[in-house]
């Protein structure tokens, strides 16, 4: 259902849906609260660059699959943290796209737990604080995108990281 021009809110039902695996609204413009995903199947959720969506992580994940595999909303007002008992939940990840989505706070140390990850996108955010050095424990990891936050601190040795690709801490002082 992506790059379709859909206007309007996420319907409930929508995000509801038991046997949906892959919610893909991306490039459309929709609007609102984003709903409370339940889908006990969903495996796949884009929203990137949805339109004037907007929520927390804590709040649009219900019973979502604790199987979750890829999560994308580039261009989304999450406002907030990212709460740890939300990657906690999450560990099955192999993808997390939460770029430009008004997240502040710092890295949490929960990332670590996260050893199936490959992509992590956190560019364009308000995080602050060190870059944890569990982040070194995704050896899985290809792409860290943590572009566009103001980080301090010194940048941890990412020899322990043998498959990472794209690297783009541009601008986080």
């Amino acid at each position: 259902l992506g790059f379709n021009g859909f206007n309007g809110r996420i319907p409930q039902p929508v995000a509801a849906l038991p046997a949906l695996r892959d919610l893909d609204l991306a490039a459309n413009k929709l609007t609102g609260q984003l709903p409370l995903f339940t889908g006990e199947s969903l495996l796949y959720i884009t929203l990137d660059e949805g339109g004037d969506l907007e929520g927390n992580l804590r709040s649009i994940f219900g019973n979502v699959n604790k199987n979750l595999l890829s999560f994308s909303c580039e261009g989304c007002n999450l406002a907030g943290s990212i709460p740890p008992n939300f990657l906690s939940e999450h560990s099955s990840l192999e993808y997390l796209r939460l770029e430009d989505c008004d997240l502040v706070g710092d890295i949490s140390n929960a990332f670590g737990n996260l050893v199936t990850l490959t992509t992590l996108a956190l560019g364009e955010n308000q995080l602050v604080g060190q870059i944890p050095t569990q982040l070194l424990q995704l050896s899985n990891l290809e792409v860290l995108e943590l572009f566009g936050n103001s980080f301090a601190g010194s940048l941890p040795v990412l020899k322990s990281l043998p498959n990472l690709r794209i690297l783009d801490l541009v601008s986080s002082t």
